[in-house]
Order: C-alpha cells, then sequence, then structure tokens
C-alpha cells in the first residue's frame, strides 16, 4: 500500500495593502485550518477576518493604539527637533 502525500494547503494570497499587524493576525489566526477547511471555507474565512480587522471601530482603534506604542526605526542619528536646540 502506498501513502498518499497530503499536501496541506496555502493560505490565500492576502492584498498587498494590508498592514502588516493585520496580515500577522489572520495569519495565526487562520493557521489551525490549513488542511482542516477547504479552499472555499479558508478563503471565506480570509474575507470575514479582513472585513471584521479593517472596518470594525473597536480593531481600528487597537491598530491605531499598536502602531502608535511600536518604537522608532532603530538606531543611528537623528536630526534635532526645534524644541532640542
Amino acid at each position: 500500500m502506498t501513502k498518499k502525500s497530503a499536501k496541506r494547503p496555502a493560505l490565500p494570497p492576502l492584498p498587498a495593502d494590508l498592514d502588516p499587524i493585520v496580515v500577522e493576525a489572520i495569519e495565526k489566526a487562520m493557521r489551525p485550518y490549513l488542511g482542516v477547511l477547504p479552499a472555499s471555507g479558508l478563503a471565506t474565512m480570509q474575507d470575514i477576518l479582513i472585513d471584521a480587522l479593517t472596518t470594525h471601530p473597536v480593531a481600528v482603534e487597537a491598530l491605531a493604539e499598536l502602531k502608535a506604542q511600536a518604537p522608532d526605526g532603530g538606531s543611528g542619528t537623528r536630526a534635532k527637533r526645534e524644541e532640542e536646540e
């Protein structure tokens, strides 16, 4: 008897203009369903998550707060602000 290699389906492609935080949340939420839901179910789940995370007022506010808390761009020299001079 030969084993069939069960190819685990990939996530449907996400729109390129989605915020990276939203992309990460969607990928994390959908990961347990790969290989369980059919492709059509994954696509529907993804559509619902995109809609909820980009349009629901609570999610939009939470994303804005996460972005506001994000650290600056890293190390290096920075121009002085006028108040510092």
